[in-house]
């Protein structure tokens, strides 16, 4: 949605891109069972992927950018194929995340627009100058933006999830990991599916439908469509009241309006796919995929969720009544009175909200030279245009409101060649190309103390400013691998990238509400802060595999990652403001990993299994200045990532199959002596004066890294049997246990999630062929209200946290019809 202002903000459509190709190779386990058996795969609820030919029992994967027997590939990774994602309704990250070993998503109200980790390693959310640590490939489009988490991931063919730093084929910002999908294409004969769901918790219905098939015999189409619309399962307890003691010009506070019940949200998304084979030795795959998703609060499932030991958060000093300081599915967020939205500087939606167009185009080209030598072209184009209304108060009071909007385009461009002689050594090389334009605003009510003054030159409007900031981006990179069979069994393989970032930044504001005197120190409208980066980096990576029979894989590999540095584009642009305290560093990883993988017992158990010991350094981190009341990006000197996990997959008999995974991992500073103090943190609690400046800091140095759990597994079985002869039943039961974390890095109290556990189960009564089908699927059955991570809530005591807090119970059910 574009947001238009009563001012001179530019609303230049930044574009920005971000493209990539190819998986690089990972490792940890992943255990599954082929389609030919069960589909099943060790992952919580998961199903394996078999998305290419193979001996039976075998699970194909894609993760170094060709199809490879999952055990026989040096790479870490877990997969979910359309069968397992169907199984529990994971039609975007925040499913597919619970439903994979060691990662985890969550969505945020500001910054990048969400926060995904790998193995506790993680960009953090809160300043949308931050690119994702963990990238998201589609289709062979790599992307870095988290508002992608809003996008519906739907008539998929895989998931694979990388873990690790991936420099060589997944060059682009990806040190933590990648998650990479795969959408199915077109069929050599004309059929088609049809879903409808209903969500009884928070009132959510569900449609998707899909058709595909030859239009000639060159050229194949598939066209899929999804939409949904539920009511919100969040009740917001904010009341009207009378006076607001904060902030007068909001009074009469109108408590809850639009926003009764959170996320009320509608969504549809479409993909169209044509894909042209003329020859064996030619194929162009087009894929275009259209997203919308809108509800009612941009910050809509964000809560207080601890108060340092008071019932209630406060607002400058007032404890809200109507709010509790628990994770559940209740929250209190006021919205303003008619006389300030009247005028709000956005001309769309005059109430909270939320809304997200994403598009996404990729073309694949794929050329065999000759019978050795193959030459593929990855091209992709990707435009975001968000915006959203809300409030980060988390109170009735409603003192810091701001409208926010993110406008992206990314152009990429990949080629690789790639040599498959018969001879012990082959080459891979290729080059990648990125284009980024970005575009970051805020409206801001709050945050400079009150009153908030009408000003008559601005349409009336009673806000404090209107920053607009600016990023443009290039990316050139050029990599390649060789790969020596020393033996039948023995395989050496190494490669390096080369990568060069340019970045420019233009920050500033297009309006400042001078009558306001907590204004006085911004920078003033006309001025603009106009900082480059540049820097290069060179990632190389080597795996030597050992195959002792053809059912066993034994690996080694050294394996480095890159993220690059950027901007702080924040909100509040101060006079005293320079490139030193808003720029940051690029980000950088090395270690290795040592992994086995096998499959015994006439192949009915699937085993893989890594040890992996990281160094990052430069670990870029958010930091709230608690002064200027906002998020600038840091750089930790350096932190460890070290762990040790495994998958398995049992067939125990033709109905029943287990599954299971365990992972050991412990995330930990090994410097970082200047990070920032929270609220109300006293010299005792560890917050020192920087010397030879007035700033405050802790020393984090052997602490451990919030977000990163010491351990996480899974158990989950599936029994399908036969009823009749035309008729089946399958259940299925699945665990995901994770440990106590920190949900932030400064220690402040009440920051610490414990453990918990979520169990999912399914029954679906279904065709023998699977023509149609009919499911019951319970989601998160003990109804556990995890929070992944929190901050300081801006205008409250000391330690008042907020945060997203995860979705409660589900129970829906499911009709399907193939045809």
């Amino acid at each position: 949605m574009k947001i238009t202002v009563k001012s001179p903000v530019r609303s230049r459509m930044v574009p920005s891109l971000l493209l990539s190709a190819g998986v690089l190779f990972l490792i940890e386990p992943a255990c599954a069972q082929t389609a030919a058996t069960t589909g099943q795969a060790p992952s919580a609820g998961g199903d394996a992927s078999s998305a290419g030919s193979g001996n039976e029992g075998d699970i194909i994967v894609t993760a170094r950018k060709r199809e490879e027997s999952l055990i026989q590939t040096p790479v870490a990774v877990s997969a979910l194929n359309a069968e397992g994602l169907a199984r529990y309704a994971a039609t975007d990250l925040n499913r597919i995340a619970d439903n994979m070993p060691s990662l985890q998503i969550t969505r945020a109200a500001t910054g990048t627009g969400a926060l995904l980790a790998i193995r506790g390693v993680y960009t953090q959310q809160a300043n949308p100058g931050f690119e994702s640590s963990v990238s998201v490939a589609i289709d062979g489009v790599q992307l870095s933006r988290g508002y992608l988490v809003q996008t519906a991931f739907f008539d998929q063919q895989q998931v694979e999830v990388l873990k690790g730093p991936q420099a060589l084929f997944f060059g682009k910002n990806s040190p933590a990991g990648v998650i990479s999908l795969k959408s199915k294409g077109p069929t050599s004969t004309w059929e088609g599916s049809a879903k409808l769901g209903y969500e009884f918790n928070a009132k959510e219905r569900y449609l998707e439908a899909a058709v595909g098939g030859p239009i000639t015999p060159e050229l194949g189409i598939r066209v899929a469509l999804r939409a949904s619309q539920m009511d919100g399962w969040l009740q917001n307890t904010s009341i009207p009241m009378a006076i607001n003691p904060i902030d007068a010009a909001n009074s009469p506070l109108p408590g809850a309006t639009n926003n009764a019940t959170t996320p009320a949200a509608r969504a549809i998304a479409g993909r169209v796919t044509l894909q042209y084979e003329p020859s064996s030795d030619f194929t162009a795959t087009l894929k275009v995929m259209y997203s919308n998703y809108h509800d009612n609060e941009i910050s809509g499932l964000n809560q207080a969720v601890s108060c340092n030991g008071r019932d209630h958060p406060t607002s400058s000093g007032f404890q809200d009544p109507n709010a509790d300081c628990i994770p559940d599915n209740r929250r209190s967020s006021g919205t303003y009175n008619s006389a300030i939205l009247q005028n709000f500087p956005i001309v769309d939606e005059k109430r909270f909200y939320m809304q997200n167009n994403n598009l996404l185009a990729s073309l694949n080209l794929n050329w065999k030279i000759g019978d050795n030598l193959n030459l593929s072209a990855t091209s992709g184009g990707y435009n975001l245009d968000m915006s959203g209304f809300g409030t980060y108060d988390a109170t009735t009071y409603n003192i810091f409101g701001s409208a926010n909007f993110e406008k992206t385009n990314i152009f990429s461009q990949e080629l690789r060649l790639t040599s498959s002689f018969d001879a012990p050594v082959n080459l891979m090389f290729g080059a990648y190309y990125e284009h980024m334009k970005m575009e970051t605003g805020t409206i801001s009510r709050g945050g400079f103390g009150f009153p908030v003054p009408v000003d008559p030159s601005f349409g009336n409007a009673s806000v404090a400013s209107v920053a607009d900031n600016f990023t443009r981006g290039q990316t050139v990179s050029a990599f390649g691998q060789v790969l020596w069979d020393i033996t039948h069994d023995l395989q050496f393989s190494g490669g390096v990238r080369y990568t060069k970032e340019n970045r420019d930044a233009d920050l500033g504001f297009t309006y400042i509400n001078t009558l306001m005197a907590g204004t006085a120190s911004l920078l003033p409208v006309g001025q603009r802060l106009k900082f480059p980066f540049r820097d290069s980096n060179f990632s190389p990576e080597a795996t030597l595999t050992w195959h002792p029979t053809p059912e066993q894989t034994l690996y080694v590999s050294y394996k480095t990652g890159y993220k690059s540095g950027g901007f702080s584009t924040t909100s509040v642009i101060l006079q005293s403001d320079t490139q030193s305290t808003l720029g940051f560093g690029s980000e950088s990883a090395k270690g290795g990993e040592i992994g086995y993988k096998a499959q015994l017992f006439d192949r009915r158990l699937t085993f893989t299994s890594a040890l992996y010991n990281y160094k990052f350094s430069n670990l870029q981190r958010s930091s709230f200045d608690v002064i200027n009341n906002k998020f600038l990006v840091r750089n930790a000197a350096a932190s460890r990532s070290r762990g040790a996990e495994f998958e398995a997959s049992f067939r125990a008999t033709d109905s029943l199959t287990l599954r299971g995974s365990a992972a050991f991992n412990k995330s930990y500073y090994l410097n970082y002596a200047t990070a920032t103090c929270y609220a109300g943190q006293t010299l005792a609690e560890g917050c020192f004066v920087v010397p030879g400046s007035t700033a405050k800091a802790q020393d984090l140095t052997g602490r451990v890294i919030a977000l990163a759990p010491r351990f996480n597994g899974t158990a989950g079985f599936l029994y399908d049997m036969p009823l009749t002869s035309g008729l089946g039943l399958a259940i299925t039961g699945d665990m995901r246990y994770v440990s106590s974390y920190r949900t932030q890095d400064d220690g402040v109290p009440g920051s610490q999630q414990a453990g918990y556990a979520k169990f999912n189960a399914s029954i679906r009564l279904h065709e023998a062929d699977d023509k149609w089908s009919f499911s019951v699927i319970g989601l998160n059955l003990a109804n556990k209200y995890a929070i992944l991570y929190t901050t300081s809530k801006p205008g409250g005591d000391a330690g008042d946290l907020y945060g997203p807090v995860e979705r409660g119970r589900e129970v829906r059910i499911e009709a399907s019809y193939r045809f």
